[in-house]
C-alpha cells in the first residue's frame, strides 16, 4: 500500500509547515528557539477556553504529565493527538500494511508529511469529542463550534512547534520538551508547593508539609506513607520512591553491550558501538500512554452519551454460558459521575492506583495494570524498532555506509547484521518489558511525575546530553564526524 503513504503524504503537504534552516544554527541559537517553544507552550496552558462553564473533575488529570495541557484551557488536548496520529501511522507501517523504505528520501518525506496529516486529523477528532460529546455540558451549537476550532488550532500550534524543533531549529522534539516540562513541574510542585492548608492541615508540598508536621508536634510515622484525610496528597514515601526509581533508571541507562568496531577508511581507528539495554528508550512508554489516554477519552465520551454506551448484545447464550449483556460501555468501562474516576471495565485496569495503600487494597488491579503495561511496551518496542530504522539490517547498512567494519569479519552489511541481531532482538524485547515494568511499578508507588513520566524524563535528558556531546566532538574533531554512528 505504497499508494496510501503517497496520498496521505501529499495531503500533509497542503498543511502549513516549518521550513528547514538554510544553515545549521549554533547551539546557542537552538537553545533560544527551544526556550521560545517552551514559553509558547506554557503560555497556552494559561489561556482559558472561550465559552465553557466552570470545570468539574478532570478524568485525564493522572495522565496530564504525559499528554501535557491543562483542563479548561486551549491546550486541553495537549500532545495526545500528535502521539496518537504518529502511533497509528507507525502501526500501519510496522504491520506491513503500509510499505515504507527508511533509506529512501522520498519515503521519509512522505512519512513526515503523513505523520502531520494524521496528527491534525486526530486533533480534529478529539476536539469533536470534547466540543460535541458533552464534556463541557450542554452548550449552544455555535459555542460548540467555537470550542472545536479553539482546540484544533491550539493543537496545530503544538504540531508546528514540534516540527520546528525536529527540523533543526531547536534541540530534540517538541513532544519530548513538553513531556519534560510537565514532569519537572509536577516533581517541583509536589515537593515544594506552599499552597494550603490541605485536608491534613499542612501545605501541599511533601517536604514543607513534613517540616510543618514536625514543628507542630503532630508528626506520625504513618504520615510519611499516607497523609491524613486525603490519600492523594504527596508524601515523603512517594518522594523517596521517586529518588530510588530515578537512581535505578540512570543505572540501567548506562548498561550496554559494546561491540568493537573499526574504520575501513582510517587505518588504526577503533572504537566501540554500544547497544544499550534500554535500546528503544522512551517510545514504548509514549505509545502505551497514548493508548491509555484514548481509552480514558472514550470512556468519558461514552459516559456523556448513554445511548451509545448501551449499544451491544443483551440476553444471549454463548454455548452453555448465559450472558445477560455485553455493551460498549461495559467493555470500555464507566466513570464515577462525581470524581470522574474509573469504576469498572478496561479503563479501570488502565488507570493505576496512585498510592501504595490503594494498590494493596486491590492487588488484582495492580497486577493487571502492570501486565498490560509490559505487553504494550513490548509490542510498541518491537514496532518502533521496525518503523524507525533501528533494526539490525538498517543499523548494519548505516555502519557500512559510514565505513565501519567489525574486526575479523568481512566488510559487508550482512556480516555486521548477523553479529548484532542477537543483541538487538534481546534488548528490544527484554528492554521493552523492563521499561513497562518499571513504569507500572512507579505509577503504583505514586512517584512524582508518574513512573512513565520519570522514565521518559531520564531518556529525554540523556538524549539531549548525547546530542550536545556529539556536536561538541564534531566541532572539535571534524574529521571524526563521518565515523560517529
Amino acid at each position: 500500500m505504497t499508494r496510501f503513504l503517497e496520498v496521505t503524504g501529499k495531503l500533509g503537504r497542503f498543511i502549513p509547515e516549518v521550513s528547514k534552516p538554510k544553515r545549521k544554527p549554533s547551539l546557542n541559537e537552538r537553545l533560544i528557539w527551544t526556550a521560545l517553544a517552551l514559553i509558547i507552550y506554557l503560555i497556552m496552558g494559561f489561556i482559558d477556553l472561550y465559552g465553557i462553564p466552570s470545570q468539574t473533575a478532570d478524568p485525564l488529570r493522572q495522565l496530564r504529565v504525559l499528554i501535557g495541557g491543562a483542563r479548561g484551557t486551549i491546550e486541553e488536548l495537549g500532545i495526545g493527538p500528535i502521539i496518537t496520529g504518529g502511533l497509528i501511522l507507525q502501526l500501519l507501517v510496522g504491520s506491513g500494511i503500509v510499505s515504507y523504505d527508511q533509506s529512501a528520501r522520498e519515503d521519509r518525506e512522505l512519512f513526515a508529511a503523513s505523520n502531520k496529516f494524521f496528527s491534525l486529523i486526530f486533533a480534529a477528532l478529539t476536539a469533536t469529542l470534547y466540543a460535541f460529546g458533552g464534556t463541557y455540558g450542554s452548550l449552544p451549537m455555535n459555542t460548540r463550534i467555537i470550542i472545536f476550532f479553539q482546540l484544533t488550532f491550539a493543537c496545530f500550534i503544538l504540531i508546528l512547534l514540534d516540527e520546528m524543533l525536529q527540523k533543526g531549529w531547536g534541540l530534540g522534539s517538541g513532544i519530548s520538551l513538553f513531556i519534560l516540562a510537565g514532569v519537572t513541574k509536577d516533581i517541583f510542585w509536589k515537593t515544594f508547593s506552599p499552597l494550603g492548608p490541605m485536608p491534613d492541615g499542612f501545605v501541599y508540598g511533601s517536604i514543607l508539609a513534613f517540616v510543618q508536621s514536625v514543628f507542630s508536634k503532630n508528626f506520625t510515622v504513618s504520615s510519611l506513607i499516607i497523609r491524613k484525610n486525603d490519600p492523594n496528597l504527596p508524601t515523603i514515601f512517594e518522594l523517596a520512591s521517586t529518588v530510588v526509581l530515578l537512581i535505578v533508571l540512570v543505572y540501567l541507562d548506562k548498561i550496554s553491550v559494546d561491540v568493537p568496531i573499526s574504520s575501513s577508511r582510517a587505518r588504526g581507528f577503533s572504537a566501540k558501538y554500544p547497544i544499550k539495554l534500554l535500546f528503544v528508550s522512551t517510545m514504548p512508554i509514549i505509545m502505551a500512554a497514548a493508548i491509555f489516554t484514548n481509552v480514558m477519552l472514550l470512556a468519558s465520551y461514552l459516559q456523556n452519551n448513554p445511548s451509545l454506551s448501551s449499544f451491544g448484545l443483551k440476553n444471549f447464550t454463548l454455548g452453555p454460558i448465559y450472558i445477560r449483556e455485553i455493551t460498549l460501555g461495559s467493555i470500555v468501562g464507566h466513570l464515577n459521575t462525581t470524581s470522574n474516576q474509573p469504576i469498572d471495565g478496561l479503563v479501570y485496569y488502565t488507570e493505576p492506583p496512585r498510592n501504595i495503600l490503594t494498590a494493596l487494597s486491590d492487588p488484582v488491579r495492580s497486577i493487571v495494570y502492570i501486565a498490560i503495561y509490559v505487553v504494550l511496551a513490548v509490542i510498541s518496542s518491537v514496532t518502533w524498532v521496525i518503523v524507525s530504522g533501528m533494526d539490525s539490517k538498517s543499523i548494519a547498512d548505516q555502519l557500512v555506509q559510514s565505513g565501519v567494519v567489525l574486526p575479523g569479519f568481512r566488510s559487508s552489511s550482512k556480516a555486521i547484521q548477523v553479529v548484532i541481531s542477537d543483541y538487538l532482538d534481546a534488548v528490544t524485547v527484554f528492554g521493552g518489558a523492563l521499561i513497562g515494568l518499571l513504569a507500572g511499578i512507579g505509577d503504583i508507588l505514586g512517584v512524582y511525575g508518574g513512573g512513565a513520566g520519570l522514565l521518559l524524563s531520564v531518556g529525554i535528558v540523556y538524549g539531549i546530553y548525547e546530542m550536545i556531546a556529539r556536536e561538541q566532538i564534531e566541532l572539535l574533531y571534524p574529521r571524526l564526524k563521518k565515523f560517529i554512528p
